[in-house]
């Protein structure tokens, strides 16, 4: 978890992650990832996230697109960042959510090895805050 301070950024905050699925199968559609054909493939999927510890004087913050961007939804696949807002009495957070995808094999067991986005090790939240 990481405190930012009171200007507006944007800041960069480092996704922790876990595996999330360990080969599933998942339809894959060549629409929403290049240099793949559209069908079933076994994937693992990482759920990628992060916290935010908001500054007391916040007035409003914007989720910004992360540096690489994974995908808000499984099912649709469709590209983006989920986020919660909570108050308790430690303070207000940001709970930054996305899922990136590594295609294992084919349905004939052909490796293919493709990870989208390109590098989910360097993938990092931003937002931007501003504060009075």
């Amino acid at each position: 978890m990481k405190t930012i301070g009171v200007m507006d950024g944007p800041y960069y905050i480092k996704a922790s992650m876990n595996k999330f699925y360990s080969n599933t199968r998942l339809l894959i559609n060549s629409s929403t990832m290049s240099g793949i054909t559209t069908g079933y493939y076994f994937c693992d999927v990482y759920y990628c996230y992060a916290t935010v510890k908001l500054p007391d004087n916040y007035l409003k913050v914007a989720i910004n697109n992360p540096t690489q961007s994974g995908y808000s939804d499984l099912n649709s696949l469709t590209i983006g960042v989920n986020f919660t807002m909570t108050t308790t009495g430690a303070g207000t957070f940001i709970y930054m959510t996305t899922y990136t995808i590594v295609i294992n094999y084919n349905l004939l067991g052909q490796s293919i090895g493709n990870e989208y986005p390109k590098d989910r090790n360097s993938l990092n939240f931003s937002c931007s805050i501003m504060a009075y």
